[in-house]
């Protein structure tokens, strides 16, 4: 088993992983960069300040992918 962030994304293997990252689309890989940040999040990487600004990003990015 691989898994990435701390186990917020798991793969079965190393080969499953790298057919997930060489097929990844937009949208995957705005799920991953939302777990990457959560588990940041989760372990003190960010002040409170660099939270919020993270959270605006990503609502603007999801924003303009959906428009």
């Amino acid at each position: 088993m691989e898994s990435i962030f701390g186990g917020l994304i798991e793969f079965e293997n190393e080969q499953e992983m790298d057919n997930f990252l060489l097929t990844i689309n937009k949208d995957k890989a705005l799920q991953i960069i939302e777990k990457q940040i959560q588990y940041l999040i989760m372990n003190g990487g960010f002040t409170l300040v660099e939270n919020y600004v993270l959270y605006k990003c990503l609502l603007k990015l999801k924003q303009n992918e959906n428009e």
